[in-house]
């Protein structure tokens, strides 16, 4: 879960969609006993072709172990912040400041909706190292009263984290939309010999 949450926009993360299962499965409690020093790391122990497999007594690779599974969680995979953020506050993750994930998430959520018109905290700036950009915009989005002025602030807002976006961030994981494909159908017409298309 944690690389996925590092790695969300990352092109080689290649996940439309994520499906979370409750697996069960019965412990032989006989052959834990009888392996237990591997499993306390006893380096002195001699049967080390011992694998956590064994425990299980299958194999945990093989998906059909998902028909035993109850369906817990699924979460759209699809590179949006609301995505991310949604896929961040269900699993038990943590925002890795190595990684610019989150400054990613942020540029695009501005892109989709705008800058936020209340001032935002100070903590804020040392979370996404970009706000710095939107300083001017963000102090005259807060005392905007004007809806056409407002406008015109989320516009340059959105058109300045696309620009952000596309310069430091070329490589990143997108939506692709899918070309728009035209069919013609041909309906025979016994006047003209050929028919009208659609």
């Amino acid at each position: 879960m944690q690389f996925c949450a590092d790695h969300y926009f990352d092109p080689s993360l290649n996940i439309d969609r994520m499906k979370i299962y409750e697996l069960h499965t019965f412990l032989d409690k006989k052959l834990l006993e009888e392996h237990c020093a591997t499993l306390n790391f006893n380096f002195n122990y001699h049967g080390r072709d011992f694998t956590f497999r064994d425990l299980m007594q299958l194999p945990l690779i093989d998906s059909d172990i998902l028909r035993e599974g109850l369906p817990a969680k699924e979460y759209d995979m699809h590179p949006t912040s609301e995505n991310y953020s949604l896929f961040l506050s269900g699993e038990n993750v943590n925002l890795q400041p190595h990684t610019h994930t989150f400054d990613i998430a942020i540029l695009d959520q501005i892109h989709q909706n705008g800058f936020p018109r209340e001032r935002l905290s100070s903590e804020w700036h040392f979370v996404c190292h970009y706000l710095g950009n939107f300083k001017d915009l963000a102090d005259e989005i807060v005392i905007c009263d004007d809806p056409k002025k407002m406008d015109s602030l989320q516009q340059e807002a959105k058109h300045l984290a696309q620009a952000l976006l596309d310069r430091d961030f070329p490589e990143r994981r997108q939506i692709t939309q899918n070309p728009e494909q035209s069919l013609m159908i041909e309906i025979p017409s016994e006047n003209f010999h050929q028919g009208p298309k659609l």
